[in-house]
């Protein structure tokens, strides 16, 4: 055993014998009994007082060598003697042993160990921080710290809602690799057949139970109420039933304190159960028939909704999976301006599964909103039951109200426009990730424009090349299309294979500038490189051959002498000029980050025949701050592109402002109906007690207010 270590088992020894001068008790491990140690106690205190007794050595004198004692061999010490506790394995296994019954304090680590002071008072060392009860509380720590963080967990949840309240934030969580889109795509699709069947056999049972509650001609035993209302309640059951995974889930996050519209459907279908086994009685009850064709008339709204989710997020997903090309749209905050921004970039799109599966905002709407309407109907069915003096149909006006809170289309103002949406712009191989990406692109007020939306990779081709000085064509070329990939445009991928086919090669460009007159310069390999049109060659004093030239010619100069001309061809694009008709017409300010000097306001009024009047081109120095940062840094992605050119893109964008302004619509309509219909209800009950409720006419609201839903999600495909 090393110094260290018989000094730390030293130190330990001598404060265990502390601690007992103390008049403390001893702590034991709660894993072992401390009469299993009793040995390696009683070694430790024959060990020190060995240590207290043991006179230390004189110093030998300088000129005297000490005496070499006899080597007698090694002498083995009787087994009962104290001897044993100088042998290195038993201080090895003492410490080992008396370290893990007791609870020290951590040992540092041979690098940083303290020598230990000769005058320390090892008696009033304090090595331990468990309570022995004595003159202390009589809760013990553990449980007044669970009372704490309980306490806590509280006062945290209250301060939560308090927008103001400043709160140590969250600590990101590590979600792990995403979901791949092809697999959710298939995820959700398994799902879209058994739901589709599932809610057709409830509609058709739903018809059933509503030809019956709202009094339209029955045969035979259906006739009686009695019989009618266990009939209706044995085809709410089956409902119920075949929304099986509905209502366990409804039940489940309800044990966890999680409510939403779906807990008040279920809720509502378990009341009109009840309030319909109390109907069914002779004398109980007034009600001629339970509201158990409405409460399954929001159920069958419920399970619609997740019909159509999965639908949609089917069609969503499935654009990247099957894309080749995929653009991300981000939305994105850039210091320029205050405004929401939102630009197609090449990265791919990640993160898109997961912001499409984030939660909707009608189901956040009634997951606030729940707590709310139970305790408020609670106490309006208390006080209609005490106000007609009518007890015994407590339920039934409890019921009549938790049915009326739940609209049918509660979870439908997201779910069905989304549907609609994404199955319409799938043709387009555009996607919107969900409730997230549709609710950046809804409060964007801004749209950048780049060189591949008006101009696609495909659009743009150089139609010749003109070399003008004694370098080989392929230094030429390397000079042009290192300082055209370095710029970013949207002639990199014409000049790249030019590059190829001229065994070119790419070489670094320092300080890269874009130029005021429409071009750019770079130090190329000791050369001042220039590329730009005839414009900016003119302002640097280049002599230029002009019966060579063409208003979409790209010349390149080095060290103030003309190299190379390179005329390129733009062919326009049918639905780049239609999207650029839908950006005029639109509320969104579109900004032209176009960074290929060749494209100016005057060109796409020539190719495209449209007027330019409100076109913003900013300055090319800004245009390239525009699209010099990954957008994903302040931004996240709110969309995917699939095909190239602006038409997809500005489709994507346009329905998306429509279908926010369709979703804000549909929420403001659900909470209305909601606090309508309860007000309506406890209105009737109060005017003409529990018989004034007429199925027929709550029927009808419910069908109004779907309607409404039907309508504004119409217009958003217009």
């Amino acid at each position: 055993m090393d110094d260290l270590d018989f000094e730390r088992v030293l130190s330990e020894a001598k404060s265990y014998v502390g601690y007992e001068r103390s008049g403390r008790a001893r702590p034991s491990s709660p894993k072992q009994k401390p009469s299993d140690h009793s040995a390696e106690f009683a070694r430790a205190d024959r060990y020190v007082q060995k240590l207290k007794t043991e006179e230390k050595p004189s110093p030998a004198p300088e000129n005297k060598k000490p005496e070499k004692a006899p080597d007698k061999g090694p002498e083995k010490a009787p087994e009962n003697s104290d001897e044993r506790l100088y042998e290195i394995p038993d201080m090895e296994e003492y410490a080992q042993s008396y370290e893990s019954v007791h609870m020290f304090k951590d040992i540092k680590t041979e690098a940083s160990a303290p020598d230990i002071p000769s005058d320390y008072d090892y008696t009033s060392e304090n090595t331990f921080s468990e309570d022995t009860g004595e003159g202390s509380d009589s809760v013990p720590s553990s449980f007044r710290a669970y009372l704490q963080s309980v306490f806590a967990s509280l006062m945290l949840r209250f301060r939560v809602g308090n927008k103001n309240a400043a709160t140590v934030p969250d600590v990101d969580e590590d979600l792990g690799k995403e979901v791949e889109p092809s697999l959710a795509s298939k995820y959700y699709g398994s799902f879209t057949g058994s739901m589709r069947l599932r809610f057709r056999l409830s509609l058709i049972i739903l018809f059933f139970m509503g030809w019956i509650s709202l009094g339209l001609p029955v045969p035979g035993m259906l006739r009686s109420d009695t019989v009618a209302t266990v009939f209706c309640l044995a085809l709410q059951f089956l409902i119920m039933l075949i929304s099986l995974d509905i209502v366990s889930n409804t039940v489940t996050n309800a044990f966890k304190g999680k409510i939403g519209a779906d807990t008040l459907s279920v809720l509502a279908c378990l009341l009109t159960t009840l309030d319909g086994f109390l109907t069914a009685k002779a004398d109980i009850g007034t009600a001629p028939l339970p509201l158990s064709f409405l409460s399954s008339f929001t159920l069958v709204g419920i399970l619609w909704s997740s019909l159509l989710s999965a639908r949609g997020l089917r069609k969503a997903i499935r654009v990247p999976a099957i894309g080749k090309k995929r653009f991300s749209v981000i939305a994105e905050n850039p210091d320029l301006s205050n405004e929401m921004t939102v630009i197609k970039t090449t990265n791919e799109p990640e993160n898109f599964v997961r912001r499409s599966e984030e939660a909707p905002p009608d189901e956040t709407m009634f997951s606030r909103a729940a707590p709310f309407i139970l305790v408020v109907c609670m106490i309006l069915a208390v006080l209609a039951s005490v106000i007609t003096k009518s007890y015994q149909d407590f339920f039934h006006a409890f019921s009549a109200l938790i049915t009326m809170s739940v609209p049918v289309t509660a979870l439908l103002c997201f779910a069905f426009p989304y549907c609609n949406i994404s199955l319409c712009i799938f043709h387009f191989g555009t996607a919107i990730a969900g409730w997230s990406g549709l609710s950046d692109i809804g409060r964007s007020t801004r749209i950048i424009v780049s060189d591949y939306d008006l101009f696609p990779e495909s659009c743009v081709r150089i139609k010749s090349v003109r070399v003008l000085a004694a370098d080989s064509p392929s230094v030429i070329v390397s000079y042009a299309a290192s300082i055209i990939n370095e710029s970013g445009c949207g002639l990199i991928p014409s000049f790249m294979k030019l590059l190829n086919k001229n065994n070119g090669t790419l070489m670094p460009v320092l300080n890269f500038e874009f130029m005021p007159g429409g071009g750019m310069r770079g130090m190329i390999d000791g050369h001042s490189v220039i590329c730009g049109s005839a414009e900016l060659m003119r302002l640097m004093q280049v002599k230029l051959p002009y019966k060579l030239l063409t208003k979409t010619t790209v010349l390149l100069s080095v060290d103030g002498i003309l190299y190379g001309l390179f005329d390129i061809q733009y062919d326009p694009k049918h639905s780049v000029r239609e999207a650029l008709i839908e950006l005029m017409k639109s509320q969104r300010h579109p900004v032209f980050a176009i960074k290929d000097f060749n494209i100016t306001p005057e060109m796409i009024n020539q190719v495209y025949d449209l007027p330019t009047d409100g076109y913003d081109f900013p300055p090319y120095s800004e245009r390239y701050k525009m699209t010099k940062t990954d957008p994903e840094e302040t931004g996240q992605v709110a969309a995917v592109v699939c095909m190239e050119g602006l038409g997809p893109f500005a489709k994507a964008i346009n329905m998306g402002t429509r279908l926010h302004k369709c979703v804000v619509t549909n929420l403001m309509i659900a909470m209305a109906a909601s606090i309508i219909g309860i007000v309506t209800v406890f209105i009737m009950m109060l005017s003409g007690g529990i018989a004034a409720l007429s199925i027929r006419w709550l029927f009808i609201y419910m069908m109004a207010v779907l309607a409404s839903i039907f309508i504004t999600g119409l217009t958003a495909l217009e």
